[in-house]
């Protein structure tokens, strides 16, 4: 996801919090079989900490945590995902008096909230105001990592490229706006206009279907 240096950790912990968190009853009845990486991840990265056993590594785990689905999770493959995040520094694995803590690294956080920005999405009212969201951004050679993933989740949003560093949509994402760019850092550099009439905007009602 880039420079994680240049990302605002503490706006980006507020997708870590608990109520922005949730399982499905769908998903639950299959975490004791399909216990996703995924999930673990992001559950590690919302502060859960896990335990087990420095004597007997193959004792039941120890959960830290106000998350329940954690008591759900079947241990060998939750264990088999500890072993593979570790591989990939995702985690880190400390003894603390005769008890193995794992706790979420750096890059591991950055994993897990690229994991979270994929999940946001626009509501959409049932009628359109007329109004179109312009969205117009100067960002510096610099910053030139962090502007394309800006770009990138600004278009993962729905957002119609009008140029090269002009998008639009038609309903208001005003808030999805604003947290990437604070995430990002690139709020000086990044305009939110509320726009009227957009010339020849007829292959962007097409596109919208508005």
């Amino acid at each position: 996801m880039g420079d994680k240096n240049n990302i605002d950790w503490n706006k980006a912990k507020q997708l870590f919090a608990p109520d922005k968190i949730s399982f499905s009853s769908q998903f639950r009845d299959k975490i004791n079989q399909y216990p996703r990486a995924k999930t673990v991840l992001v559950l590690l990265a919302a502060g859960c900490i896990l335990g087990f056993s420095a004597v007997s590594p193959a004792a039941p785990l120890a959960f830290h945590s106000i998350f329940k689905v954690w008591q759900s999770f079947n241990q060998r493959r939750l264990r088999a995902s500890i072993r593979r995040f570790r591989k990939q520094k995702l985690v880190d694995v400390e003894e603390e008096n005769g008890e193995y803590i794992v706790k979420v690294t750096s890059k591991g956080l950055t994993k897990a909230l690229s994991y979270k920005l994929n999940e946001m999405a626009i509501r959409e009212p049932k009628n359109w105001d007329g109004k179109w969201r312009v969205i117009i951004f100067d960002i510096s050679n610099q910053k030139r990592n962090h502007r394309d993933i800006f770009r990138n989740y600004i278009k993962s949003l729905g957002l119609y490229q009008l140029q090269r560093s002009v998008y639009c949509y038609p309903y208001p994402c005003f808030d999805q706006v604003e947290f990437l760019r604070q995430i990002f850092q690139v709020g000086w550099e990044t305009k939110y206009l509320l726009v009227e009439k957009i010339e020849d905007d007829e292959t962007l009602r097409n596109h919208f279907q508005v």
